[in-house]
């Protein structure tokens, strides 16, 4: 009998310490606020759009901490355009996390049956400010 009150006893004993060390991995998780998606709109000049997606990480405080592009840009709206390639991304943080500048690169193109007859370059510029950044922004000036 003795030796189940020493299990029972020892269970106590390392579910007392269990809790502590629970809500201290509970108050970190809650310290670091869940990553942003933000976008970049480029407007076409029709009825489609390009659009970028940027991941941003935030400081408990809500400014930024990192970002990058997430995927391919892609196309939404009624056209006939489709993105051909999408290069690298550039994004700036500021030192103190209050503004993020993307500025993204793409080759749309538009054709038939696979064979692109006309192509041009996209490109989509935005400044997010933290904290409470838009969640997109949209560049009203036609892709060249």
């Amino acid at each position: 009998m003795r030796f189940f009150q020493r299990i029972a006893a020892l269970a106590i004993a390392a579910a007392a310490l269990a809790v502590p060390a629970q809500a201290a991995l509970a108050s970190t998780a809650q310290d670091a606020p869940e990553p942003v998606k933000l976008t970049c709109v480029a407007w076409g000049g029709g009825l489609q759009n390009e659009n970028w997606d940027i991941i941003v990480q935030l400081n408990p405080d809500g400014t930024a901490k990192s970002a990058e592009q997430q995927g391919d840009a892609y196309m939404t709206g009624i056209g006939i355009f489709e993105v051909k390639r999408t290069d690298p991304a550039k994004i700036t943080i500021s030192a103190d996390g209050r503004e993020l500048k993307f500025y993204g690169t793409s080759l749309v193109g538009a054709g038939l049956g696979g064979s692109y007859l006309y192509t041009n370059a996209g490109t989509c510029r935005a400044t997010f400010t933290f904290p409470n950044p838009a969640k997109a922004v949209v560049n009203l000036t036609p892709a060249s």
